[in-house]
């Protein structure tokens, strides 16, 4: 094993403190190294949890990544890893750059993260490549359709994060009313079946090394709380192609829901950590610990369906405490 101190940014920590510890864990299995937790807000946990911090500016910020360099040069960083949506067309962006100077940032291209940002798009892609998805629609489109597809169907925006702006519809009525109140909006064909999460590990050429189906058994506000293991070899194959044909490289979320008949349709690609992880890590499929060795350069096997099915989680809440002498500055 190699003895090789790592140290790791983690951006946009936010809450995210339960990650933060599980590539503490990581780096400690690995001859050890820091994570340093990154946030634009003092006022978020996970920077209790890093081993440093750092409080940065937003994203948008002129000179953002120029930041970012300074901090990864004084921190010694090898590798930094996005937490949410909003960072990975910034750093994609400035991959060559952070390359250049001996960081890898732990994303996609910025073909694939278009593609995953738009869910029309993530719907083109997936009917292009003929894996199974929900027939979905602009509004342009459905009410084009000889004969009109039958109620219900979902409504959703094209660029929403966390389930948000997502609606069942029952009637024309219903679709009219919130046609005015979705922005962007995209039409699904609505599914009665299970839905699943599936957390995906690909290196960085592009090759799947683990995939953990997981089914949602609660969701609140597009974060899962409570989850199963699921292992099912037909639906690991199917996503481990995906995450190889788009191209994604390290950790993506890939979601789909199970049809009348039983079976499994995508529906979108999230290519970051999601939510549900420490699932995947409780299961023996440690993610993040790949990770780490995949940053460190070493050769990392193909591990799908190595992982304990059947395994339950259930998340709940807990809490840092500070005064505001405490908070970081």
């Amino acid at each position: 094993m190699m003895n090789q101190k790592t140290n790791i940014l983690i951006l946009s920590a936010n809450w995210r403190a339960d990650l933060v510890r599980a590539f503490q864990k990581a780096l400690a299995r690995r001859g050890g190294g820091k994570v340093i937790a990154a946030d634009m807000s003092a006022l978020s946990a996970a920077l209790f949890a890093g081993d440093e911090y750092e409080v940065v500016p937003a994203l948008n910020s002129p000179g953002f990544i120029d930041h970012l360099l300074g901090i990864c040069t004084r921190r010694d960083i090898s590798a930094i890893i996005p937490s949410i949506d909003k960072d990975l067309p910034v750093l994609a962006a400035a991959t060559e750059r952070l390359m250049a100077a001996g960081i890898r940032p732990v994303v996609s291209d910025p073909d694939a993260i278009g593609i995953c940002d738009d869910k029309l798009r993530t719907y083109q892609y997936f009917v292009e490549r003929r894996f199974p998805t929900p027939t979905s629609w602009l509004p342009s489109e459905f009410f084009a359709s000889e004969p009109r597809p039958d109620w219900p169907i979902l409504i959703k925006p094209r660029r929403g994060i966390g389930g948000k702006g997502v609606h069942r519809i029952n009637s024309a009525e219903e679709l009219d009313f919130w046609l005015k109140r979705v922005p962007d909006p995209i039409l699904q064909e609505f599914l009665p079946g299970i839905e699943y999460s599936f957390d995906t590990l690909s290196d960085f050429n592009g090759k799947a090394l683990s995939v953990v189906p997981r089914e949602r058994l609660y969701v609140r506000d597009g974060e899962v709380f409570k989850a199963r293991t699921v292992l099912n070899e037909q639906f690991i194959e199917l996503v481990a192609s995906v995450a190889e044909a788009l191209g994604l490289r390290g950790p993506a979320v890939i979601q789909g829901i199970l049809d009348g008949q039983g079976d499994l349709k995508l529906t979108e690609i999230n290519p970051r950590f999601g939510s549900g992880i420490l699932l995947a890590i409780a299961a023996g499929a440690d993610q993040a610990f790949d990770l780490v060795r995949l940053v460190q350069g070493e050769a990392v096997q193909p591990s799908l369906g190595q992982f304990t099915d059947g395994l339950y989680m259930l998340r709940h809440y807990d809490a840092f405490f500070a005064t505001a002498e405490q908070l970081p500055k």
